[in-house]
């Protein structure tokens, strides 16, 4: 009889090394987790909490077709190494006081795209690895004070995540008011062992993409005003996303969902991953940085987000005015529209005891307010200062104020 300890241990090493490379997803190291530091408290499910993003979006009708429709993808490979604008343009619109941030906006959405456009080479990326997919949620009718060309948000998803897993995130914006981008790289996606590019370069080619979707056929280019920009990002896409806003007078806010500084599992440190960390001390806008208080624990000895560059790392370097919120009983993972499909990358990243709906509504709630605030110069104390009296109110958060 054959033994089968030999297959045993090579089917061990190969689903060990999967395992390592899929941490990425969450970006995740190989270092052993640490003490966060964060004790938090026990919080109740809030089963009441919708967790599609159909039932976040209530109240007002859809003008266009559902998320996974689609319009002809359109193929540019034009290399405009358009920069930003240094002027600001006074904005047409303007905040409301007294607004309550917590409710769903008053506008109506509908969505473009998925678009298929190629970023320009002086982003550092070459080929394939230049063509995006960007998916488009727009505002439509009118409401006071809210009146196009609307600012533009970016939204990045964690490495390996979908973008379509931050469908809710994109509505709820876009009903305040903004034309909101969230965008996929295919040459990332799939394959047995993921790749990824380099991060300098995703954070060049994430500055890039507003400009580089107003020139873009079919897209929205007349609602679009570049000049204000909020990049908010999951995970490396929180990374990313500190490396866009940082000397970019074009961004006006900057949103963290429990956002990574590792390198990928394997890589050497080098110009080609600097510290997103260092890259938001620079930044002088407003910023939130939500932290998920599970993150730092792990399945198979490897923390989806290492103590030692977790979200904590980035308010510790950010500038003033800046807000961490640590949610409790919260996962790293628990950001995401639908958990439950995310499969792999969410296998590798244990969960908590609070509602991954309940996570996402205060997620997306800050993220209005923070957009508001930086954006259209909004009173949002209510929601950005820990003794505010929406803030204050929510059991599942523990925050602070620089």
């Amino acid at each position: 009889m054959n033994d089968p300890k030999p297959s045993f241990r090579a089917s061990s090493s190969r689903f060990f090394v999967f395992s390592a490379l899929a941490l990425a997803a969450c970006g995740g190291s190989m270092q052993p987790p640490a003490d966060s530091g964060v004790t938090p408290s026990d919080v109740a499910s809030n089963d009441a909490a919708p967790t599609d993003a159909s039932e976040l979006d209530s109240g007002l009708p859809v003008d266009a077709s559902t998320e996974d429709s689609a319009v002809e993808d359109v193929a540019v490979s034009t290399d405009t190494g358009v920069a930003p604008a240094d002027v600001i343009v006074t904005p047409p619109d303007s905040a409301t006081p007294g607004t309550d941030f917590a409710a769903m906006g008053p506008l109506a959405t509908s969505v473009v795209g998925p678009l298929s456009l190629d970023l320009p080479t002086s982003t550092g990326c070459s080929g394939q690895d230049c063509r995006v997919n960007v998916t488009i949620t727009v505002p439509t009718g009118s409401a006071p004070g809210r009146a196009a060309p609307f600012p533009v948000a970016v939204v990045s998803n964690g490495f390996q995540v979908p973008a379509s897993q931050y469908a809710s995130y994109a509505q709820r914006l876009a009903r305040w008011g903004y034309v909101v981008l969230r965008w996929d790289i295919p040459s990332e996606m799939g394959g047995i062992i993921p790749r990824g590019l380099a991060h300098r370069t995703l954070g060049a080619m994430l500055r890039a993409l507003p400009e580089r979707v107003a020139m873009a056929p079919m897209a929205p280019a007349a609602m679009m005003d570049t000049t204000r920009v909020v990049f908010a990002g999951h995970s490396r896409g929180g990374k990313i996303s500190a490396l866009a806003v940082s000397g970019n007078s074009n961004a006006r806010a900057y949103v963290g969902f429990d956002p990574v500084d590792a390198l990928p599992p394997g890589t050497a440190p080098g110009p080609d991953y600097p510290s997103g960390a260092a890259a938001l001390a620079m930044y002088r806008g407003r910023t939130v940085i939500l932290g998920a208080a599970l993150g730092n624990m792990s399945m198979f000895g490897m923390p989806c987000a290492p103590t030692a560059s977790n979200y904590q790392t980035f308010f510790t370097m950010s500038a003033s005015p800046s807000l961490e919120v640590t949610l409790a009983q919260t996962g790293h993972m628990q950001f995401l529209d639908t958990r439950a499909s995310c499969t792999t990358a969410c296998f590798f990243c244990p969960a908590g005891s609070t509602t991954d709906a309940a996570v996402r509504e205060v997620s997306q709630v800050l993220l209005v307010a923070a957009s508001e605030a930086g954006v259209r110069g909004a009173d949002a104390s209510a929601y950005l200062s820990p003794a505010g009296a929406w803030l204050s109110r929510q059991t599942i958060a523990m925050s602070r104020l620089r």
